[in-house]
């Protein structure tokens, strides 16, 4: 039960970061939210295992970079540099995290990685997205 209510306060904080890039969790379909939902948890649970601290300290950053990836992966980078050309440092952070992962456990790791990876095997990538990852492969 424990479980249920850290992942609810993780899906809040989500709903929140894609506020921040003008989208919502119903620009995601209900299947799909519940799969990054459970990453996010899964992550946030490793990150605080592995650094001896609680759950909701590491929640924070992997909540935070779940929700630029699925931003990024949705609007794609040109939309979003429209947006705020603020946000190129963060485009350059999620490609190179996207792109740089050379092995299967680094994509186990990664939580950009594991985010588009649902969003590109369910349709949800913007066409700009899907030929920059179609290109490296």
């Amino acid at each position: 039960m424990f479980s249920f209510f850290e992942k609810n306060i993780k899906k809040r904080l989500f709903s929140d970061y894609l506020k921040g890039g003008g989208l919502s969790l119903n620009d995601l379909s209900p299947a799909v939210s519940r799969q990054i939902v459970d990453i996010m948890h899964r992550q946030a649970c490793m990150a605080a295992k592995k650094s001896h601290e609680p759950t909701v300290s590491a929640s924070k950053n992997i909540v935070s970079s779940a929700a630029w990836g699925t931003i990024y992966c949705l609007l794609g980078p040109s939309k979003l540099l429209e947006m705020d050309p603020g946000f190129q440092d963060i485009i350059e952070k999620i490609e190179t995290e996207l792109l740089t992962a050379d092995s299967e456990s680094d994509a186990q790791c990664n939580i950009y990685q594991q985010v588009f990876a649902i969003l590109l095997d369910t349709s949800h990538c913007h066409p700009e997205v899907s030929a920059i990852v179609e290109s490296e492969q």
